[in-house]
């Protein structure tokens, strides 16, 4: 009896290996793409017809092209980032270090945390965050393990089409 109770303990304390399942058990980490991400993007009013917006991520920045395809992009460009409580591009946070409505940190807030859907599909979790001026003005989402799935760059609103 014991051994059973002890058994049981334990077990309820270990929880889910996943901490994917409910929204108590993610970080802004976890909505961070990671060295050698590779997402593509069309524009929301017709993601799969281009032209795309491509980011191959690293370490320290996101190399950005424009164009039908990598080699082929007609403009590049690399934006630093850190990752350090959260998400910033270029010296402008887009995502919070904290994910719960409402939390805010330099400038940007969390409007909502759940579904998603974009032109790749439904995002379970997803972070929905707005950014209030400069060049990323706009919505952002982040989903888990993924990334952002739809930001605003430019004025320009973009959905996630593809990644890897």
């Amino acid at each position: 009896m014991r051994l059973s109770l002890l058994a049981l303990v334990v077990l309820t304390a270990c929880g889910s290996d996943d901490p994917y399942t409910e929204a108590g058990g993610l970080y802004a980490g976890d909505y961070i793409p990671v060295a050698d991400d590779w997402l593509q993007f069309g524009p929301t009013e017709a993601p799969a017809d281009g032209p795309f917006l491509m980011i191959e991520v690293s370490a320290t920045e996101w190399e950005l092209r424009q164009g039908v395809g990598w080699t082929e992009a007609d403009s590049e460009e690399k934006l630093a980032t850190t990752t350090d409580d959260g998400l910033t591009l270029a010296g402008t946070t887009v995502l919070p270090g904290e994910l719960s409505e409402g939390a805010e940190q330099g400038g940007a807030t969390v409007l909502a945390m759940g579904d998603e859907s974009v032109y790749y599909g439904t995002f379970a979790l997803a972070a929905r965050t707005t950014v209030p001026s400069g060049r990323f003005a706009g919505e952002w989402v982040f989903a888990p393990r993924i990334g952002p799935i739809l930001m605003t760059i430019d004025g320009q609103v973009w959905e996630l089409v593809y990644y890897e």
